[in-house]
């Protein structure tokens, strides 16, 4: 048998790969295999280090990806051939020397791990508790968003939440600030509604470990509904500095322009400084401690309007006629959702997701990636109200997870 395997292996130019690998399939199970050897459109391996144990046979079709015990991964749809047994150590060891990405999955983790990224899950997965004022029809609804099963929200390095929020500012045209929306505090609710940028997600990053972390944005990334949205934009701001000694100053230089003549007020001369500012990929987050990425906007699109669900669309305008804002919008046939009223849906009926993908190196090169998925799903909508006067029809007391408010319309 182990001749017409190596015959096999042969005579289709085989990728032989001797350190224990991790087979991940299409359904999401994963086959810790050793001695595997990809040939025509068949994966052969063993189940364990032992060269006389049987040979498992497995179709390329059923692979999602092959994680190699050295962090790079073979993907089997790539366009490219599979090199010969003799040219595979070499690439292993170029690819070792470019770094990798390695995707964690729930399996890598330890146990502890494991027990202490479920306990995060569960916390952020508890009920919402609230008391009820007032049992008018709700102006708005308070969203909940939590982690699915299949998220990795804690690690031994890093620990990860998404936040939800506005930007503002201080003074018309003034530099603008995130504010956090806290279902808790009715203030922050109300405010979210009222602020020009309204559905921005941020990440949360946490350092647990005693070292220095470096973040790649290049490879850190949020998809909404299949939309992704890249944290890391490549570009450089360009600010220049004119100083004018004695009160001269040549406005043809200044223009740049040919075609000017240079009138000199004064006597003297302009000196002009440019200094450039490149956009950072790598942000460092120090030994237990937290940073936040920029805000991105999830759901907007370039037109007002755009709906992202049968029931769910993106508004922006004058809301009620009278009031201009931006916000996602439940559509209801009747507009009769009522303060305190409370819908629930599971990671399968929910209609709307959203994920992040942090990727981490422990060097400042970022040679060795680990990218840690987080995936949240609609959970909850809880009417909710609140007067002029800003007192709130309904009053949270609890509220884990992200909460992001939905204005509740109709469906004209």
């Amino acid at each position: 048998m182990k001749k017409i395997f190596l015959f096999i292996a042969f005579l289709f130019s085989a990728l032989y790969v001797s350190a224990q690998d991790l087979i991940v399939k299409n359904s999401g199970e994963s086959v810790k295999a050793y001695n595997l050897e990809i040939a025509g459109s068949s994966l052969f391996f063993q189940l364990t280090a032992d060269s006389n144990a049987p040979v498992q046979k497995l179709p390329k079709t059923e692979v999602l990806i092959i994680k190699k015990a050295d962090g790079t991964k073979i993907d089997l749809d790539a366009p490219a051939a599979q090199p010969a047994a003799g040219q595979a150590v070499q690439q292993q060891s170029a690819t070792q020397n470019q770094g990798g990405v390695v995707m964690q999955t729930l399996d890598m983790l330890s146990a502890e791990e494991r027990a202490e990224n479920q306990r995060m899950i569960e916390q952020l997965n508890g009920p919402i508790t609230y008391n009820v004022t007032k049992g008018k029809k709700a102006f708005s609804l308070c969203g909940r968003f939590s982690p699915k099963q299949s998220s990795i929200v804690s690690n031994k390095d890093i620990s990860i939440s998404l936040v939800s929020g506005s930007m503002f500012a201080e003074v018309r045209n003034g530099p603008e600030t995130f504010e956090e929306t806290n279902p808790i505090s009715p203030t922050s609710t109300w405010l979210t509604f009222l602020g020009h940028k309204a559905g921005r997600i941020a990440i949360s990053i946490t350092n647990k470990s005693n070292q220095t972390i470096y973040v790649d944005l290049g490879n850190t990334m949020i998809v909404a509904q299949g939309h992704t949205i890249a944290l890391y934009v490549p570009q450089s701001t360009t600010v220049s500095n004119t100083t004018v000694a004695g009160g001269s100053l040549n406005l043809g230089a200044m223009t740049g322009s040919r075609l000017l003549g240079g009138v000199t007020v004064g006597g003297s001369n302009a000196s002009t400084t440019v200094s450039t500012v490149y956009a950072q990929r790598v942000i460092a987050v120090a030994p237990h401690s937290t940073i936040r990425t920029q805000p991105v906007v999830a759901w907007e699109g370039e037109q007002d309007g755009r709906y992202i669900t049968q029931d769910i669309k993106w508004f922006r305008g004058n809301f009620k006629c009278w009031m201009k804002l931006n916000s996602l919008m439940v559509l209801n046939s009747d507009d009769s959702y009522y303060c305190g009223q409370h819908t629930n849906f599971s990671e399968e009926n929910s209609p709307l997701d959203i994920s992040a993908y942090v990727s981490y190196s422990y060097t400042e090169d970022c040679a060795q990636e680990k990218t840690m998925p987080v995936h949240y799903y609609l959970k909850d909508f809880v009417g909710y109200g609140q007067s002029a006067m800003g007192r709130a029809h309904v009053q949270f007391t609890n509220f884990p997870g992200m909460c992001i408010p939905f204005l509740n319309g109709t469906a004209k």
